[in-house]
């Protein structure tokens, strides 16, 4: 949902998209388009350590450090990505980024 309402106030989408977007998110989520795998505190703890490891030059945000520490834990080699400083965040921390 951030995602959808940085595109809204960025301007790149109207309101009608936003309120598309967040519908068909809402659909496929219900549907089991998504896989949920859970957040908890060894994740947490995971990208606390993270932070106190990673080089000064990645620039990580909390959200984009437990997508990438959670792909981590659960032993994935790659992550799918449209966000330049997710993909640079991965590639410092052995993920490789896949932009679909």
């Amino acid at each position: 949902m951030g995602v959808f309402h940085r595109l809204l106030r960025e301007g790149n989408w109207t309101q009608g998209d936003f309120l598309a977007a967040i519908r068909q998110f809402s659909n496929d989520d219900i549907s089991g388009f998504w896989t949920w795998l859970p957040l908890d505190k060894t994740i947490i703890e995971a990208s606390a350590r993270i932070y106190a490891t990673l080089p000064a030059t990645p620039f990580l945000r909390s959200s984009d450090c437990l997508h990438l520490v959670t792909a981590l834990h659960h032993k994935f080699s790659e992550i799918y990505t449209y966000d330049s400083p997710q993909s640079a965040a991965a590639e410092a921390l052995g993920l490789k980024p896949v932009v679909a």
